[in-house]
């Protein structure tokens, strides 16, 4: 899957530096992937000139909604990384996670689009029941 590949390549590009252990829970570092993976696909919506700006915003809310830092982030991905089965555990997670929002979005898209022909239908009713009252007068 093409997420595989870029969480890949986000923690390679920060594999130089030291890094420790992981020190986020495994429920944090699963919500701040599948986050950061959002960002990152919103982002690729964008010009590729306004791109970085745009992610660097991104990841600036990102630390904020979970109170870390871009260097707690760089340092847990780092050591998660190089946990080959913890690495597993938690990417699988973010993708099942994401799989599921995607499943639960497009449920709801659907549902609005059965709702909006229920309101339609509805509307249409109240019109021809307006018309008639108005020809028996």
């Amino acid at each position: 899957m093409n997420w595989f590949y870029i969480f890949g390549l986000f923690c390679f590009c920060f594999s130089c530096q030291n890094s420790n252990e992981i020190t986020l829970s495994d429920e944090v570092l699963i919500a701040l992937i599948k986050d950061l993976h959002v960002a990152e696909s919103a982002a690729s919506s964008y010009p590729n000139s306004e791109q970085v700006e745009i992610k660097k915003q991104y990841l600036a809310q990102i630390c904020s909604i979970h109170n870390v830092s871009e260097k707690e982030i760089d340092i847990n991905l780092q050591a998660l990384y190089k946990e080959e089965d913890h690495y597993k555990m938690v990417y699988d997670s973010v993708i099942s996670l994401l799989n599921a929002e995607e499943k639960s979005f497009y449920k709801a898209s659907e549902m609005d689009v059965e709702d909006a022909k229920s309101d339609k239908a509805l509307l249409e009713m109240e019109e021809k029941l307006k018309n008639k009252a108005i020809k028996k007068r």
